[in-house]
């Protein structure tokens, strides 16, 4: 793809890190990077410098990097100007005494003047990122600050519903957003239906413009309602064009009264200036939805894979047990070492985040029914006080690292 886009440039600039290279469900391996650098005219410069991480955090992840490759002789180095830094390495037994050592530690830290966006906290799995935020909120926090877990914007399905109308309304030539719209409230978006509805109208744009229930079959009772939805969508978008108020649309989409969508409602009034427009204010509404778990009052909660690009003074990567990282490997397309190889280089991601301070932690028994439902692997089932837990070892990634 880059060498079609360039076929015709002076000059193609391409840059990237392979010891990040965590995308491979997009199909980007780090080999790609590295061949392209040795093809012939092609210039190749490293960078070998880090002016984010502290000396102790490229210290650590350093170690994941030799475990990448125990030959390699190349590996970060921290700028001369870089604090020390410091990293830890955090054991506790049963894993609400780890979130609480988290939690009190992030207390610490906000008590002695670091702001909350300075703090992130990560882990390899989203679950486990909600649970501990549910955890906060059940201690009580001081005044305005609040953990989010920023995987998602916790909207309802009410919610995700009306803001994707809303998309498709101020966006009305946007095949994406009546695809993604149409597909509600379907757990697969209608995946199997729009197939068939392209094979029979050729591609998605007619599919979208052309669909009616009876050009299929009388069995296809979920193509025909697709269809249905399609026209409702198309007769929408026509109606919703000769509406020029913005409140109007609004009053529509999302009414005062309705409970369901209030709080929305307030969001967009509060996000809302004098002469904007619905284009407008949809766009200020998708920049909120990104960014408003990097408010000033606000420690970031999140996977460890939503967080390559962020970086923080401190961060706390919980739950680094042999269950979670690496976990099963499930994809189609890798083999259990190259899945390894990529969990590994995530992790180096995640230390990687940190400019100051790291803290990894992880705890021996966890809730039976959460290794269950998160096929957490175990070593073995105990009971505590009555409660069936299940016992983890350390992340194999971990067992070599030497923290100080």
């Amino acid at each position: 793809m880059i060498k079609i886009l360039g076929a015709n440039a002076k000059l193609v600039l391409v840059v990237g890190d392979p010891d990040k290279s965590i995308y491979s469900l997009k199909y980007a391996h780090p080999d790609g990077i590295r061949s392209f650098s040795h093809e012939n005219g092609v210039e190749s410069h490293s960078l070998a410098y880090s002016g984010r991480c502290s000396k102790e955090v490229i210290r650590v992840a350093n170690q994941l990097l030799i475990q990448l490759d125990p030959t390699r002789t190349s590996l970060l180095r921290p700028l001369l100007t870089a604090s020390q830094g410091t990293v830890s390495l955090v054991l506790k037994y049963r894993q609400e005494d780890e979130f609480g050592f988290v939690l009190d530690s992030i207390l610490q830290r906000i008590h002695q003047g670091i702001e909350p966006k300075e703090i992130l906290v990560l882990v390899p799995r989203k679950q486990l990122g909600r649970d501990f935020v549910q955890y906060a909120e059940g201690r009580r926090l001081p005044t305005g600050l609040t953990l989010r877990f920023a995987g998602d914007n916790d909207y309802s399905q009410v919610e995700q519903e009306r803001i994707k109308l809303l998309g498709v309304v101020a966006h009305p030539d946007s095949l994406l957003r009546i695809r993604s719209y149409a597909g509600c409230p379907d757990d697969d978006n209608y995946a199997e239906q729009f197939r068939q509805l392209k094979n029979t109208y050729g591609n998605v744009r007619e599919a979208i413009h052309r669909a009616n229930p009876d050009d299929f079959d009388r069995r296809q009772s979920k193509v025909k309602a697709l269809c249905l939805r399609l026209q409702e969508i198309n007769r929408l978008i026509a109606e919703y064009q000769n509406i020029n108020n913005i409140d109007d649309v609004l009053n529509r989409i999302m009414p005062t009264d309705d409970e369901d969508v209030a709080d929305l409602r307030g969001t967009l009034e509060q996000l809302r200036e004098e002469g904007d427009t619905l284009k407008a204010l949809y766009s200020k509404f998708l920049d909120y939805s990104r960014t408003q778990s990097t408010m000033d009052t606000s420690v970031r909660v999140m996977t460890i894979f939503a967080s390559k690009g962020l970086d923080a003074e401190h961060v706390f990567i919980i739950g680094c047990n042999d269950g979670n990282i690496p976990g099963r490997n499930r994809s189609a397309f890798l083999t259990d070492h190259e899945y390894k190889q990529e969990q590994r280089r995530l992790l180096y991601v995640g230390f990687t985040r940190a400019k100051e301070s790291l803290t990894v932690s992880w705890s021996r028994i966890i809730p039976f029914r959460q290794s269950l439902s998160q096929h957490t692997a175990s070593v073995s089932t105990v009971t505590i006080a009555g409660e069936k837990c299940s016992q983890v070892g350390l992340s194999e990634f971990l067992q070599d690292i030497h923290f100080n």
